[in-house]
């Protein structure tokens, strides 16, 4: 890149910055101030310990259950973020309060739910429960509308089934499950539990597929559970990855604290041949608190964690294609420091961002880490960036945003009887990161999309922008909780000889590499800058 062109951008948007800090933002990135999310009107306390972007270009957010005494027990809202190029650094945005859902009048807890999108953008909810004390899951599903009145955004499916075990049903609640929207959009639901199971009995034995278009005339519900068949432990959250071959994998331990005692030997990795559901387990050394992330089709990436709670965190990072005829884990470059819980975020370049995440095997924010990194898959390589200026441990979320920005924000919230709590404390504030590719130059614009904003598979879309574009992504916007962004995809594009400025670019082939639903389309140019990104339906 030739030095006018950093030097036009960068007056024009920092003026007033010296040379030095210029510099660190086109190496590091840079973060913008402290935003409060505060205190919503009815008292609750905002926090982002779900966020799932919706392909409106909001986000919708669950807080963590933190206060048994306000009407809705846990906040549920929709935050539009600041835009890029506001004026005012400290605005943070504009709140909705969502109204959570209600059976007989009585309001759901979301708290702790699996979530995923929709073949047509809206959001499925399972499980989850409420808090303090010993949680109380429950079996609930439910659909999320973003194209709702605000005043009705729910639709109730018929209850998760309860589950056979030790001769006898267990009631089919769960805490922590995880979901992934498949190629021909069911959802496979993994993990989750009662939390006190009856004869060593666990719901997160039982994977389950959910079909939402089947409706059930006896109940009046749609929703159609089918079981698969049980492996053995899936725990909390799992990682679990929809792959190109119809199936589906299972990295290891989840990213979330870990609550029941674990088995040894330990199985760590699953592959689920799907539609019929046949399971195929391999040994590895589990590295319990890692993060993953599908960074390529098919190519899945883990950092971090260690051993077992207590033991020494590492900063090792591996890769696996679990497609492949005898997977396994490959070891890649070591992170710049070792952490656990962090969240992995895909940008549109194709890095990886590290943000957050703990320095031992405690939930403190206090051992949190602020500097983030970012990992190159094509150089094999991590990167320190800039530092946030609040610590993002557990039950913090980290996700990118249709303008190429990541949102950092909430933190475990531990609340002090009789001491109220200050709405600029970490836990209910958040902080927008720019990348550093950002910095490196304009950023193309379309000019023309794809027709009513869809792309079908197979086909080729044709687009136009006010530049060269040398690269094209979609990425499924974040569905996260934990660590883990459930539903997660990156899909290189192809892009085909251009006529002028005007671009025809491949759709997927195979709505297993890309399951159908809403996607940001990233354009990037030849220095690696990327389009704002439009929201577009793949079916």
């Amino acid at each position: 890149m030739s030095r006018p062109i950093h030097f036009t951008i960068l007056m024009a948007m920092v003026c007033s910055l010296s040379s030095s800090s210029i510099r660190a933002d086109i190496d590091r990135g840079s973060w913008g101030p402290v935003l409060t999310f505060g205190i919503a009107p009815d008292g609750t306390l905002r926090q982002a310990v779900h966020a799932i972007v919706l392909k409106t270009g909001e986000v919708l957010c669950i807080s963590e259950y933190v206060d048994p005494q306000a009407p809705l027990r846990n906040h549920m809202f929709l935050w539009t973020p600041p835009k890029i190029d506001d004026p005012d650094p400290e605005n943070p945005g504009t709140f909705v309060t969502i109204n959570p859902p209600t059976i007989n009048s009585d309001s759901q807890v979301m708290y702790c739910a699996g979530h995923s999108q929709l073949p047509d953008g809206r959001i499925v909810f399972v499980g989850g429960g409420e808090g303090p004390g010993p949680p109380q899951a429950h079996s609930h599903a439910f659909i999320f509308d973003p194209e709702a009145p605000i005043s009705s955004p729910w639709q109730r499916l018929n209850d998760m089934p309860n589950v056979t075990c030790g001769g006898g049903p267990v009631e089919g609640v769960r805490w922590y499950p995880t979901c992934n929207t498949l190629g021909d959009g069911r959802v496979v639901v993994v993990g989750g539990d009662e939390l006190n199971p009856a004869g060593g009995c666990h719901t997160a034995d039982a994977p389950l597929i959910l079909d939402v278009t089947v409706f059930n005339a006896a109940t009046g519900l749609f929703g159609q559970w089918t079981a698969l068949p049980k492996p053995e432990h899936f725990y909390y959250y799992p990682n679990f990855f929809a792959l190109s071959n119809s199936s589906a994998f299972y990295t290891g331990f989840e990213s979330s604290a870990q609550i029941d005692p674990l088995p040894d030997p330990l199985i760590d990795h699953r592959v689920l041949t799907l539609p019929g559901g046949s399971w195929i387990s391999f040994t590895d050394e589990p590295h319990i608190g890692s993060t993953n992330v599908m960074f390529w089709p098919d190519q899945i990436l883990r950092s971090g964690g260690g051993r077992h709670f207590g033991a020494e965190l590492t900063a090792q990072t591996w890769s696996i294609n679990p497609t492949t005829k005898r997977p396994v884990w490959q070891p890649l470059a070591d992170m710049t420091a070792p952490r656990r819980t962090h969240n992995l975020i895909m940008m549109p370049d194709g890095n990886v961002l590290a943000v957050g995440g703990l320095t031992t095997n405690g939930l403190g924010g206090e051992m949190s880490i602020l500097e983030a990194e970012s990992y190159n898959p094509d150089g094999d390589f991590w990167e320190p960036m800039a530092a946030m200026t609040h610590p993002r441990g557990y039950h913090s979320t980290a996700f990118l945003l249709p303008d190429g920005r990541i949102v950092a924000t909430s933190l475990d919230y531990d609340p002090e009887p009789g001491v109220p709590p200050n709405p600029s404390d970490p836990p209910f504030t958040a902080q927008i990161y720019s990348p550093r590719y950002l910095f490196g130059g304009p950023r193309p614009q379309l000019t023309q999309i794809p027709y009513d904003w869809t792309v079908s598979y197979r086909g080729t879309f044709s687009v136009s922008v006010d530049r060269e574009i040398a690269k094209a992504v979609f990425i499924r916007p974040a569905t996260v909780t934990h660590a883990f962004t459930q539903d997660q995809h990156f899909v290189p594009l192809d892009v085909g000889k251009p006529s002028g400025l005007d671009y025809p670019i491949s759709a997927p082939s195979n709505p297993d590499i890309a399951p159908p639903g809403y996607y940001m389309l990233f354009l990037l140019t030849p220095e690696g800058v990327p389009s704002i990104a439009s929201m577009i339906k793949l079916q």
